[in-house]
């Protein structure tokens, strides 16, 4: 049975928090000082790594929709990312809704943003027991 757990995983989190901190001095040397000193958090809210939530159709299912990945957005999100998810059950494309709200709404794809997620793909054979969602 999954229990919800709000504490970090310690072993995990020493291994990449150095690793993180290596990698961030060696790109960002000016930082070094702000890097070592810099607070880690963990939180339970999902983000993507390039920050730009998924939101959109999955190109293998032809009645799949994902809004995800805002990390500590999402609620500043909400109101305009609901509105496309909208417009997408409602029969519009990514063309259309750049056109009528200005943007381009084809930069929230997931398609080609993810390739393979192993939790994911987990959920998806056991709430709806289908073998292979990405």
């Amino acid at each position: 049975m999954y229990s919800y757990n709000s504490q970090p995983n310690y072993t995990i989190l020493h291994v990449v928090e150095r690793e993180f901190r290596r990698e961030a001095i060696r790109q960002f040397p000016q930082l070094e000082s702000f890097i070592k000193e810099a607070k880690i958090k963990c939180g339970h809210r999902p983000y993507v790594s390039d920050g730009i939530l998924l939101l959109g159709r999955v190109d293998t299912f032809d009645n799949l929709l994902v809004s995800c990945g805002p990390g500590s957005n999402g609620w500043k999100l909400a109101m305009g990312s609901g509105e496309i998810v909208e417009r997408l059950v409602s029969g519009r494309n990514e063309d259309e809704i750049s056109s009528e709200l200005g943007f381009d709404a084809h930069s929230f794809s997931p398609a080609g943003r993810v390739l393979y997620s192993p939790v994911f793909a987990k959920i998806c054979r056991a709430r709806w027991g289908v073998e292979e969602c990405g």
